[in-house]
């Protein structure tokens, strides 16, 4: 889907990744994860990319950030940045660059993303220092990035080290430490899972915060729609490594069109049905090898799957302007959501 009104941060095209294993007394196998994804951030956007463990998401942004594991690579297609910057035929270099800078993340556990032996303070100034910041400028920058993100008394969070803080305020830390160069883009990997309800409640609003006061763009990677809801203005819905649903996020989780997507929302608890039993998805996401025969790639765990489905592959379909599907079922009315 196009959206030409606006200037896109990041532009992924028809972008494929492989995992290759060496066998001693074979030749190498090439297993599939990432095929024909097509994905788009646009200037001051928040856009969430959701689905199962397994699916697909973490290895997406691996592949943005240049940080894939040893044993994948990149086989088709572009990761388009700011522009027309490729960033898929950057070198390390040029790479180091930007990442830091115009790109940053935020990871998902706190406790693993921060030294413990190195105070606040010098963790965050790096990534300015790194980039060009002399110490003052970037110590100056760090402590109002710590009361950007909403941490009380930040001069003295500056002196201690992660031990000293909670889970929340970590967190926090790092989204300071993402900020430090006013990056274009944030990739956030699982931002609030590790975190109560309280605190995940408290970083959303901080999010939100964020897109209004710095304007940055936001790909959020997480399995949370009620996060989704939340911060989002369009989704992607990831399954065994294909985009099978994309469109506005009121659109998608109003009228989920693809089975999977409508089983997702499915479990969501509901305050107003307390005593609803939550429905359960049978099954688990394919493994690469199985991957490689089948034609839809949910069709063993989709209660709707007929013949059309182990027989043909499907490809993404209009649902509306803004709304597209990967399902055979779309053709005879016979999806999640309404007819289309």
């Amino acid at each position: 889907m196009k959206n030409t009104s606006e200037n896109f941060v990041l532009k992924i095209e028809k972008l494929n990744v492989v995992f290759e294993q060496k066998f001693i007394f074979k030749k190498t196998e090439i297993f599939p994860v990432l095929d024909e994804i097509n994905l788009e951030v646009f200037q001051g956007e928040f856009v969430a990319l959701v689905g199962e463990s397994g699916c697909g998401k973490t290895m997406t942004s691996l592949s943005i950030t240049n940080l894939l594991p040893e044993s994948a690579r990149i086989t088709g297609g572009k990761i388009l940045f700011d522009g027309d910057k490729n960033l898929t035929g950057l070198s390390k270099k040029e790479y180091r660059e930007i990442l830091g800078k115009e790109i940053s993340v935020i990871f998902q556990d706190p406790l693993s993303a921060l030294n413990p032996l190195m105070k606040i303070g010098k963790q965050i100034t790096e990534a300015g220092t790194a980039h060009g910041m002399s110490r003052e400028e970037a110590w100056t920058k760090a402590v109002e990035n710590l009361k950007l993100v909403g941490i009380a008394g930040a001069e003295s969070v500056m002196n201690v080290y992660p031990k000293d803080l909670s889970g929340g305020m970590m967190q926090r830390v790092l989204i300071a430490q993402s900020l430090m160069n006013n990056p274009k883009l944030l990739i956030a990997d699982e931002p609030t899972t590790a975190l109560d309800a309280t605190v995940q409640a408290e970083i959303i609003e901080i999010l939100i915060s964020l897109k209004e006061k710095t304007g940055t763009s936001l790909l959020l990677i997480t399995h949370d729609l009620g996060v989704v809801s939340k911060l989002c203005s369009r989704i992607y819905v990831m399954y065994a490594g294909q985009i099978i649903e994309e469109g506005n996020t009121e659109d998608v989780l109003s009228n989920p069109v693809h089975p999977y997507t409508e089983a997702l929302i499915g479990t969501i608890p509901d305050a107003n049905h307390r005593n609803r039993e939550l429905p359960v998805l049978h099954g688990i996401v394919p493994t690469l090898s199985e991957r490689r025969n089948l034609k839809c790639r949910f069709a063993d765990r989709c209660a709707k799957c007929n013949t059309k489905c182990t027989e043909m592959a499907p490809n993404m379909q209009n649902v509306t302007l803004n709304h597209a599907v990967r399902c055979n079922l779309l053709d005879s009315g016979d999806t999640g959501g309404q007819n289309v």
